[in-house]
């Protein structure tokens, strides 16, 4: 019930073993995003109004919201639009992800700065809210916990 098909999101940052517990508990359990979901056109104007680029104005969001340590999947860039925000005509837009969790109950806490920085990125007075990630699925433990493993070992030399 709880397992996506496609698209992958990423763990928050826990031990080891609680990677697997919650890749075990993804498999039957559907799986929330809390974060903003961003309709990049819109966002387009904002950042274009500024006089900048419209791919570089992108661009530079991604670029920001990876320095505020976000992981390249925390922006999945195919969310379906919700019909209340489907002024635009866009199907689909960007769910910036800041934590996941189960039944609306963050793996992690987020903190407050985070959302306070996410929302100066994305040029939002909005709250944060929960999204089901239907489509979306963990990657698997042992190929996630190596590519972590990798990134540190490589941040050490």
């Amino acid at each position: 019930m709880g397992r996506g098909y496609g698209y992958l999101i990423p763990y928050p940052d826990v031990p080891a073993e609680q990677v697997h517990e919650i890749y075990q508990q993804s498999l039957r359990r559907i799986v929330y995003g809390y974060g903003f979901f961003v309709d990049p056109f819109a966002l387009d104007s904002k950042k274009v109004s500024l006089g900048e680029d419209e791919s570089q104005a992108l661009k530079k969001v991604k670029s920001d919201l990876y320095a505020l340590g976000l992981h390249p999947t925390s922006i999945a860039s195919h969310y379906p639009t919700p019909m209340w925000l489907r002024d635009t005509g866009e199907e689909e837009g960007w769910l910036v992800i800041l934590g996941t969790g189960f039944d609306l109950k963050h793996h992690v806490p987020i903190s407050s700065e985070m959302v306070k920085r996410a929302q100066a990125i994305l040029s939002t007075d909005e709250e944060p809210s929960w999204w089901p990630m239907m489509e979306f699925c963990y990657p698997s433990p042992k190929s996630w916990l190596a590519d972590k493993e990798k990134h540190m070992q490589q941040a050490t030399k």
